[in-house]
């Protein structure tokens, strides 16, 4: 099928394809900064389009679903750090400035690659369209965060990278994962931080025309020595899984906080009003899909109406 044919089946003529031409993308995006990064929110015209690519295209294309957990439903991140929960030693590390560091042609190479696969798509009226779909997902010719298309395109570009980094893992005896921009591998034996950097290192940038850069920050080894605490997720010694007693108390605190006293809440969360409100609100999602019932001893000792309203993004708190 054409592009513009599964469009209009999938709207049953609730909207245009003609606005999938005429819409302008300044008009449709705000810029705004979250714990100083660039992001952006759209509007409910440009929402549309970019799910309807995501659900027709972008989720179609492969990417590699035993290692990769995030942005998927019915997965959440204790699927991803469950395989590891049994191994002595973890190496977590992150990609920096994960959304923006995916170039426009990394994406289009992939979408040309791949887009063959997708059996119901007639592949060359997808390449008659490509230059706007990717108008419509990107920005400066990187992919932005806030937009409803990033997740999905996210795991399909990673592909070749998920690979390399898994057979290496296999070649080495270790187990790997993948949620977004974070990098787990674990194994029963100690663990060189240093030379898995390099591996890493060197697979994140194979492809010299798009360039990944470790977060040295953030990457560490972890052992059963302390609490491992993996992604706001709690290991215990005996390898079961619950949210880390830290992420709770931060969510409690600034739940409390925004309920008593603002000021207090802004100050604690070190940001400004709003971005603290989306924070929490991300947190609480999170901690939702981890662990529904920790979830409802909030609803009971804080109230149903701001929990509910946090977990929906509402910003009138």
């Amino acid at each position: 099928m054409k592009l513009e044919e599964v469009f209009n089946f999938y709207f049953n003529g609730k909207e245009s394809f003609e606005q999938f031409y005429t819409l302008s993308l300044n008009d449709h995006i705000k810029e705004f900064n979250f714990n100083n990064k660039k992001c952006y929110s759209i509007s409910d015209e440009l929402k549309t389009i970019q799910l309807f690519l995501s659900k027709f295209i972008f989720e179609n294309i492969e990417f590699r679903k035993d290692l990769v957990y995030s942005y998927r439903k019915g997965v959440n991140v204790v699927d991803c750090i469950s395989p590891h929960r049994f191994n002595n030693y973890i190496y977590k590390t992150d990609i920096e400035n994960f959304f923006p560091s995916i170039g426009y042609d990394l994406i289009k190479n992939k979408i040309i690659e791949k887009v063959k696969d997708i059996s119901f798509l007639d592949t060359n009226d997808v390449m008659v369209h490509l230059s706007r779909i990717l108008e419509l997902v990107t920005i400066d010719k990187k992919l932005p965060i806030g937009f409803s298309s990033s997740p999905a395109i996210s795991n399909f570009v990673m592909y070749d990278i998920d690979c390399k980094i898994d057979c290496f893992a296999k070649n080495n005896d270790l187990i790997y994962t993948r949620y977004a921009d974070d990098i787990i591998l674990s194994g029963k034996n100690n663990l060189d931080k240093n030379s898995i950097n390099q591996e890493i290192n060197n697979i994140l940038n194979y492809n010299q025309d798009n360039i990944f850069h470790l977060n040295d920050k953030k990457t560490k080894i972890i052992t059963k020595k302390f609490e491992r605490n993996i992604l706001g997720i709690s290991i215990s010694p005996v390898g079961t899984l619950s949210i880390s007693r830290q992420l709770k108390k931060e969510i409690e605190v600034k739940i409390f906080f925004l309920i008593n006293n603002k000021d207090k809440f802004v100050k604690f969360s070190e940001m400004d009003e709003m971005s603290a409100i989306f924070s929490l609100a991300g947190k609480l999602s999170y901690a939702l899909g981890v662990d529904p019932v920790y979830i409802n001893k909030l609803r009971r000792k804080y109230g149903n109406s701001i929990i509910n309203k946090l977990i929906k993004n509402k910003g009138d708190l």
